[in-house]
């Protein structure tokens, strides 16, 4: 397969405690397309676009609870394509999901301790944090969106510091 872009241009990201619902529209998601599908996440990288001083605390985290409703076409300011202008489309479906407001029951970061999870805090009046794994290191998501919390990431704001507003990617590929 090829390597693909999971984008969010900016959006103000609400601050969502562990174990809560994830707010629509205000985190990113990404999942498998089969039961069998492994999904390499190789980089992210968020940047601020606040007009002030603003300390958020993003996270990447699993989730414990996946969510309900279905998926839609990823609409703006969410984006996903290849990094090569000739990719083919998935052959099992669509790998990244953005909960928007047509999902029933909004998924949620995971609080069990022992679940990894990338501290992506930064000062979103134009600050950058960018997570790139070296090789062999990459997180990695097995499955759908429904068979286990291995299946399936979030970029979102924990319940620390200030919301914030910033854009954001997720580089993946799957297998």
């Amino acid at each position: 397969m090829a390597k693909r872009s999971f984008s969010n241009a900016g959006t103000a990201w609400a601050n969502v405690a562990d174990g809560a619902a994830l707010t629509a529209n205000q985190y990113m998601h990404i999942t498998g397309g089969a039961a069998s599908q492994l999904v390499n996440v190789m980089e992210v990288y968020i940047g601020g676009q606040a007009t002030s001083s603003t300390v958020s605390p993003f996270l990447l985290a699993r989730e414990s609870s996946l969510g309900t409703g279905g998926a839609s076409a990823v609409a703006s300011p969410f984006a996903d394509g290849g990094l090569a202008s000739n990719i083919t489309a998935l052959v099992s479906g669509s790998t990244v999901i953005v909960a928007h407001s047509f999902v029933t029951l909004q998924p949620q970061r995971a609080s069990t301790v022992t679940l990894g999870r990338l501290n992506l805090t930064l000062n979103c009046f134009g600050g950058i944090v960018k997570w790139t794994a070296a090789p062999g290191e990459e997180w990695q998501i097995l499955g759908t969106v429904t068979t286990s919390v291995d299946s399936v990431l979030s970029v979102s704001n924990a319940n620390s510091g200030a919301a914030g507003s910033a854009g954001a990617h997720i580089i993946y590929e799957p297998f």
